[in-house]
């Protein structure tokens, strides 16, 4: 279930930098955005390690999740996409 939630979530938000990034700087935005991902999965490793039982991994993964949804839900701005050209 957490990893079916955590991939319906990642999609959309990729999303996010093509809809709001100028042409120009989408490899970069991009790239961070990447980059950003992988910090958070060694990270994730990390705490996962230290916490050592799996229900708590579970519910520490879900957590994590869980406010970084409402933070970008709630700080990201409703603006319309940025046009093409």
């Amino acid at each position: 279930f957490l990893q079916i939630s955590d991939d319906i979530a990642t999609g959309p938000y990729a999303s996010f930098v093509p809809e709001s990034v100028p042409q120009a700087h989408r490899g970069r935005a991009s790239g961070v955005l990447g980059m950003l991902q992988l910090v958070a999965q060694i990270v994730a490793v990390a705490v996962g390690l230290t916490l050592g039982d799996v229900a708590k991994v579970y519910l520490a993964a879900a957590a994590v999740n869980l406010i970084c949804a409402a933070i970008t839900l709630f700080s990201l701005p409703d603006d319309p996409p940025i046009s093409a050209a």
